[in-house]
């Protein structure tokens, strides 16, 4: 039982998926910090904009 234990945990195979996965979901979530601001700093030129007319 101890040796199954001890080879999965050595076990490297499909590391290289997890990985990618986590970069993915690294860039998906400055993604979304970097859009969120966007579209904040849009709205307000926007209203800016609306305003000024």
């Amino acid at each position: 039982m101890i040796k199954k234990l001890t080879s999965l945990l050595r076990d490297t195979s499909g590391a290289t998926a997890i990985e990618y996965g986590m970069v993915a979901v690294l860039i998906s979530v400055a993604m979304l910090i970097a859009l969120t601001s966007i579209s904040v700093s849009v709205g307000e030129i926007y209203e800016l904009m609306v305003g000024a007319f």
